[in-house]
Formats: C-alpha cells, sequence, structure tokens
C-alpha cells in the first residue's frame, strides 16, 4: 500500500517531544522530479511500509490499542521491523541517559532518534533510487555481518556511512557490561534485530525493482519475476 493512501501515523496521547518526532518520521522525503515515475512510484510503496512500521512503534511504546490500518496478514510481516525500530527507540532512551560523551550531540532520547531514522529512510531511498538489480542475497549477508560484528562487540558501522547510528552503537557497546543496560536493552535490541534478519531472508520478502515502467520483485533464489505495478507509459500518449 503506498504512502499517499495510509492514513497518517495517529500521535495524540505520545508525550512531547516524542510526538514531534513520530510526526517527523511519519513525513514522506522530498522527491526529485528528475526521477522516473516507477522510481517515485517504489518510492511511495516504501513509504507506506515505513509508515506502517511507524504504526507497530506507536503501539508497542505508547498505545497497545491502536489499530495497524492494512489487513492483519499485510501487518504481520512488517511487525519484525517494528519491534527494531522500538527496541532502537528504547535502546535510544536508555544510551541518551548515560554520561557517555557521545551523547552530548542531541537535545534528548528522542532527537537522537530522530536523526537516526531519518539517516535509515535516507539510505532506503538511496538504494530504491540506484535501482540495481542484483537481489537480496548481498543484502542479507551485509546484515548478518552486521549483527556478528555486535554480538563480537565490535561496531560495524562508521561515521562518514551512518554517523548516528555508529554513536548509538559506540555508547550502547560500552555499556553493555551493565548487566540491567544488557538484559533490558541491549540483548532486547540484538533480538529483535536478528529476528528483521529473518524476516528478510525469508520467502516472503522479496526484493524488488524498478524495470522500465514496471516494479518488479523477484521471488525465491532471483530466478523468478513477479510484476506488481506498471505505470502507463508516457510515450503512449
Amino acid at each position: 500500500m503506498g504512502l499517499r493512501i495510509m492514513p497518517r501515523l495517529p500521535t495524540d496521547g505520545i508525550p512531547h517531544p516524542w510526538d514531534l518526532t513520530m510526526r517527523l518520521l511519519d513525513q514522506p522525503l522530498p522527491l526529485s522530479p528528475l526521477l522516473q515515475p516507477a522510481i517515485q512510484q517504489h518510492i511511495d510503496l516504501a513509504g507506506g511500509e515505513w509508515r506502517i512500521t511507524l504504526y507497530w512503534v506507536v503501539k508497542k511504546k505508547w498505545n497497545p490499542k491502536l489499530k495497524i490500518p492494512v489487513k492483519r496478514k499485510y501487518a504481520k510481516l512488517l511487525e519484525p521491523r517494528g519491534e527494531l525500530f522500538f527496541r532502537t527507540l528504547e535502546l535510544c532512551i536508555s544510551c541518551h541517559d548515560c554520561s557517555h560523551p557521545d551523547t552530548q550531540h542531541y537535545r534528548h532520547a528522542s532527537d537522537w532518534y530522530l536523526q537516526l531514522m531519518q539517516e535509515a529512510k535516507n539510505i532506503d531511498h538511496q538504494e530504491i533510487q540506484a535501482n540495481d538489480a542484483i537481489g537480496k542475497k548481498p543484502f542479507v549477508q551485509h546484515l548478518y555481518q552486521i549483527i556478528k560484528a555486535l554480538k563480537n562487540l565490535e561496531n560495524p558501522a562508521t561515521p562518514s556511512t551512518s554517523l548516528h547510528f555508529y554513536r548509538l552503537m559506540e555508547v550502547a557497546l560500552s555499556l553493555e557490561k551493565q548487566d540491567r543496560f544488557n538484559d533490558n536493552y541491549w540483548k532486547p535490541f540484538l533480538s529483535a534485530l536478528s529476528r528483521w534478519i529473518q524476516a528478510v531472508d525469508s520467502p516472503n520478502c522479496h526484493d524488488c525493482y524498478v524495470d522500465g515502467n514496471k516494479i518488479v520483485c523477484q521471488i525465491g533464489q532471483g530466478r523468478g519475476k513477479k510484476t506488481i505495478l506498471v505505470l502507463p507509459d508516457p510515450n503512449s500518449f
């Protein structure tokens, strides 16, 4: 479901400044008029999934009775990423409360979360615009390398590629030996990351790319293809 037909994220009842943070994360990134229509449509579809994921965050953190406005089966497919986003939020709160020097870059935990998630959204958009039809295997392998590094207490990020995630991991790794932090924040974050990677690696998750005026998903090991959207050919008018 595309972003334009998804109901806006409800933020009533979310304490300030988290309500502002969630509204800002719900805003679509501006599109370039130079992008081809199918790429723009792919970004719109990805934005719909992003909003559903934010629904999960609000449901898990502030409003357990919140209804996600899509079919239950579709919503459940995105729950692992919603759990990861939620556990990342909890990690930001816990890490910001410590005295590590990297926390001074953020006014409060919600500011850190906002910067980190906008960074992640930008990376997603860059990948869509690159439109490399190489399948999801390299991406999954990269994700497994990330969690392997974290379990080995190594920071897999760099300031040049993902500054805000890098800082979060630096602080989290410095706190990892504290039992309360480890049990309540670090282990749940790693568990959520692991479950999300497994979800991405499952047959239910397909790699999509643009082919002319079509959005195509690779099925299975990349040999099969399924067209999920065909835009009108501008040359036909």
